[in-house]
């Protein structure tokens, strides 16, 4: 349910787990700002649950590793990327 507020209260993604208050207009200016492509690979650092990282794979069809203390986290993050179609483009290493 907090998940849920929290993407409409800041017009995210309907299925982007959101651990921190980067709205939806501000992730637009990060994946612009990033221009990433195919071929290149974001490291999503203290990533937790891949939220981020994954949406900007997703959007910009680079390459995803994602590191975080969390076993769960990473797992998360591990079977949200096949969920959201980027598994084989996504590395959550841990757990």
């Amino acid at each position: 349910m907090a998940d849920e507020l929290v993407r409409r209260v800041l017009g995210l993604p309907p299925d982007l787990q959101s651990t921190s208050l980067l709205s939806g207009a501000g992730l637009d200016e990060v994946v612009a700002a990033l221009d990433l492509r195919a071929g290149q690979v974001l490291l999503d650092l203290a990533g937790g649950r891949g939220g981020y990282g994954l949406e900007i794979a997703r959007r910009s069809g680079c390459r995803v590793t994602g590191v975080d203390f969390s076993a769960v986290a990473t797992e998360q993050a591990r079977h949200r990327a096949q969920t959201l179609g980027v598994g084989g483009s996504s590395r959550f290493p841990g757990g």
